[in-house]
C-alpha cells in the first residue's frame, strides 16, 4: 500500500509504446512543479482504479486537488475513488 498522495497533482493520457495494455498510458505528476509522481501503463478506468486502491482512504482523502482533461473515466475515477467534489 502507498502511504502519500500529494494533495495538488495533475493527470492525462499519452502513447507510450505497442506493448502497453491499452491503447494509451496514464502519468500521474505534481501539479505545482510538473514532476512525474508515476506512470501506470493502460488508462483505462479499470487499470486506475487498480491503481489509486493502493492508496489508504486516509491517504485518498488528503487530495484537494486535480486537474484533468475531460476524459469521461477520469472524472468516474475522482468521483468513485478519489471522494472529491467534481468542480469545473
Amino acid at each position: 500500500m502507498y502511504l502519500v498522495i500529494k494533495p495538488f497533482f495533475a493527470f492525462d493520457e499519452f502513447k507510450s509504446v505497442k506493448s502497453a495494455d491499452g491503447a494509451m498510458s496514464f502519468h500521474l505528476f505534481n501539479g505545482k512543479n510538473s514532476k512525474i509522481i508515476n506512470i501506470v501503463e493502460d488508462r483505462r478506468l479499470d487499470s486506475l482504479i487498480k491503481y489509486f486502491s493502493r492508496y489508504s482512504h486516509k491517504a485518498r482523502a488528503n487530495v484537494k486537488v486535480i486537474i484533468i482533461d475531460m476524459y469521461s473515466p477520469y472524472v468516474s475515477l475522482i468521483k468513485k475513488i478519489l471522494e472529491i467534489t467534481f468542480k469545473i
